[in-house]
């Protein structure tokens, strides 16, 4: 939240990529939440969107790259 602030960013404009239960909080206060495959059930389960590549095996790269296919 304070980095959103800081910036001018609205929540809804922020993404989040988490694996574990500390990070549903945060999953859920922004506009695109995304889960490793290795992630808990739960995590998972919140995710708007869930990588098929695990945590340290290339998960944000898979996700950057969706983010900037989506905007050509």
């Amino acid at each position: 939240e304070k980095l959103a602030a800081e910036l001018g960013i609205a929540h809804d404009a922020c993404a989040f990529v988490g694996d574990d239960l500390p990070d549903l909080a945060v999953m859920q206060c922004c506009g695109l939440a995304v889960a490793v495959a290795n992630a808990v059930d739960a995590v998972k389960a919140a995710a708007h969107h869930v990588t098929s590549a695990s945590g340290g095996r290339g998960a944000v790269r898979e996700f950057c790259d969706l983010v900037i296919e989506a905007k050509r």
